[in-house]
This record gives structure tokens, sequence and C-alpha cells, in this order.
């Protein structure tokens, strides 16, 4: 940026809060960039993946307990198990978190809960939407473990946290938990 006289104008440092205990300036720009620097951008806004996601959500894996270790495999790399289901992805900003997101989960544990639980629930079209949103939600999360190339698009996911647009390539059918599936129609013209 160039000031009236045509020179490099200076931009103003980023201020940390004192809390954190950085109050020299230099200090504080090396904090920023130590923290935001090396951080992937959020996969829904650009912003950095300064927060995490988990995997199976906490609430989840509070109602189904398996006691079976966890088994992961990407393609044909050896697979990875952990005795620990609870794993979190670096993939998300903070504000994404803990607004929009955050609020997703609130909606969509009245309807999971009741379907973990096996007890009956209409899937109406409100309850259909949740969860085909929070399932592409997840998807697009998970689409970053490991690398490889990925699945979703920087422009989907975008659309997706704008718009709740889902992806025309993407199809969500409910399945329980042996496999059969509860209805298929309903989900095919979301």
């Amino acid at each position: 940026m160039r000031g009236a006289s045509g020179q490099l104008a200076s931009l103003p440092r980023p201020r940390i809060p004192a809390a954190l205990g950085i109050l020299d300036a230099d200090r504080q720009l090396q904090f920023m960039r130590a923290k935001f620097g090396t951080m992937k951008p959020c996969i829904f806004c650009g912003n950095p993946a300064d927060s995490k996601e988990d995997l199976f959500p906490r609430w989840i894996l509070k109602r189904v307990v398996t006691r079976q270790p966890l088994y992961r495999q990407l393609g044909d790399a050896p697979p990875e198990i952990t005795a620990d289901q609870e794993v979190r992805l670096p993939c998300v900003c903070q504000k994404c978190n803990n607004t929009w997101m955050s609020r997703m989960e609130t909606t969509v544990k009245k309807v999971m809960a009741a379907m973990i639980e096996d007890l009956s629930l209409p899937l109406d079209r409100q309850n259909q939407q949740t969860l085909t949103e929070w399932a592409v939600k997840c998807a697009m999360c998970n689409d970053t473990v490991d690398p490889h190339p990925r699945f979703f698009t920087d422009v989907e996911c975008r659309a997706f946290k704008q718009k709740r647009a889902i992806p025309d390539r993407t199809l969500v059918l409910p399945l329980d938990s042996q496999g059969v599936a509860w209805t298929l129609t309903a989900w095919i013209s979301l």
C-alpha cells in the first residue's frame, strides 16, 4: 500500500490481547506468524483453521459405546488402529466451528439422538434436510483427513457454508446400524 508521497505506507501491526502475556509489538507479530502462518485455511471460509472438528462428534460417542478400537485406512495405506475414538481434525476456524457449525450440531442432535436410541421419529422434509446438511458437513470435514485429492472443492465447501448448497454429485442415504435402509426416495429428491 502506498501513501500520498508514493512511499510504502506501513500497515498497522495486529494487536494481541495483553491477557496472552505478549506486550511487545515485535513479539505480537511473531506470535501471529507462528499461530497463523503455517495453518491450513478453514475449508468453509478460508480463514486460518485455528480450531478442530471432531471426526465423530463427542455427543455421539457418549451415546454409542462400541468398546472397539478405531480402524482407519486410506486406500492401500497400512491401517491405523487406535483405542481412542476421539479424533479431531484441524480443518475449520473458531468462528465457523463456534457459530453455524455449533448451531447445526445442536439441531441435528434432536433428530440423531432419537435415531441412535432407536426411537420412532418421522423423517419429515425438515428432519431430512437437517440430517442431509449435517452429513455433508461431516463428509466435508472428514475429506480433509490424510493427504489425498479431496472430493469436495473449496468452492463447494464455501457454497455449503453460505447457502447450505449440497454439491450436485453428492447423495445422502440414511442407513441404520445394521446397514438396512430406512427410506431412500425422500433423500434422492433433495
